[in-house]
């Protein structure tokens, strides 16, 4: 943006020259995130609880709104599913490596990619279409408004029609014939499904602060209900 300002200030083409140690002082890029995720589910493929670890690693100082991918996610731990227990534990990394900053996402992709690769392999594991099993624990139409276990506040959604409505539209069942084909000629030919809830509001208190206390008195608290123990039923399958 700046560059582009000078370039019209002074009519002429500008140029952006730095060195790596500039470069590292005054960029910034996403944190480094390694998950492990637990899943607790049943042999229909319906998960009831969730387990997930994060690091994040945001290079050599923290500065504002940092760590804020990870937190800004919390309320959504168990993305768009009806999962009602769920345990997180975020643990920040302070490396030698460039600080980070705001990159678009804002923490939304790490968290999806881990759930969704989890579902994907409960699926397999049970042999189930992902499809269905991903149709299976999204939140339910009727059940909106919907309160997640780590506090976020659904007001809306029809997760099992925007599934319908794609896989009619994108023709899922020329997809899955296009990719028997390939697979008996020996190709490798995949198909992939994810969903993702993305939050409007952010529970990251310090940026709560700046509102005054009529504005975030009508907000709904973001509390943690205590959450039971799974039953000794589920079987529990890990993904890193």
């Amino acid at each position: 943006m700046v560059l582009c300002v000078c370039a019209r200030l002074t009519g002429r083409p500008v140029k952006w020259i730095e060195d790596r140690l500039e470069h590292l002082c005054a960029s910034s890029v996403a944190p480094n995130r390694v998950t492990h995720i637990e899943a607790a589910y049943r042999a229909d493929g319906t998960v009831q609880a969730l387990r997930l670890k994060h690091w994040d690693d945001h290079g050599a100082y923290l500065r504002a709104p940092m760590p804020a991918p990870i937190y800004r996610m919390h309320g959504l731990s168990t993305n768009g599913y009806a999962i009602q227990n769920v345990d997180v534990i975020n643990q920040i990394i302070v490396t030698n490596k460039c600080p980070t900053g705001a990159v678009r996402g804002f923490g939304g992709p790490q968290l999806y990619f881990a759930i969704e690769r989890m579902m994907h392999k409960i699926a397999t594991l049970l042999q189930l279409d992902p499809l269905k099993v991903m149709q299976r624990n999204l939140i339910q139409p009727q059940d909106f408004p919907y309160r997640t276990p780590a506090g976020s506040l659904l007001d809306s959604g029809n997760y099992q029609k925007v599934i319908e409505d794609a896989t009619q539209q994108g023709d899922i069942a020329d997809l899955l014939q296009r990719r028997a084909e390939r697979r008996a000629q020996g190709k490798i030919y995949g198909i992939g499904y994810a969903s993702a809830v993305e939050p409007s509001q952010s529970n990251m208190g310090y940026i709560s602060t700046l509102k005054t206390h009529e504005n975030v008195s009508v907000q709904d608290p973001k509390t943690v209900p205590s959450l039971p123990a799974p039953s000794a039923s589920m079987h529990w399958v890990q993904s890193a």
